[in-house]
């Protein structure tokens, strides 16, 4: 296996940041462009958010849940987004499966991708 590893980390080189989408006011999804060390990568502390449409949210994520072999999704419990501002996420501290930190970019940005809040339910007394 330490020869497989050795070819992916020759042909693939660092893993990068392919994207990120805004896909709740709680959820971010981040995608890379190689597979990732489950042990950094499910590390909430390895991303931190930033930009116009940050709002309320902390800046690292409550849980990061893997959804794919190269996304994960960044789970916050609350806080909310600024509708339209921009999100960055910046992830430090990941490896590829062959221990090859992040390279660059080790961020992206959905332009535009901060959503409102919603409501669930409201009553007028």
């Amino acid at each position: 296996w330490a020869q497989y590893i050795t070819y992916l980390n020759n042909v693939a080189g660092a893993p990068t940041v392919t994207g990120v989408t805004v896909l709740s006011q709680l959820e971010v999804s981040v995608g890379f462009s190689e597979p990732l060390d489950p042990v950094g990568a499910l590390t909430a502390s390895n991303y931190t958010i930033s930009g116009t449409g940050k709002g309320t949210l902390s800046d690292h994520p409550t849980s990061v849940l893997q959804t794919g072999p190269t996304t994960y999704k960044l789970i916050w419990t609350s806080g909310s987004q600024v509708y339209g501002g921009d999100v960055t996420i910046t992830v430090t501290g990941v490896e590829d499966l062959g221990g090859t930190p992040i390279g660059s970019p080790n961020s992206g940005t959905h332009v535009g991708g901060g959503l409102p809040v919603t409501l669930s339910r409201f009553s007028i007394q």
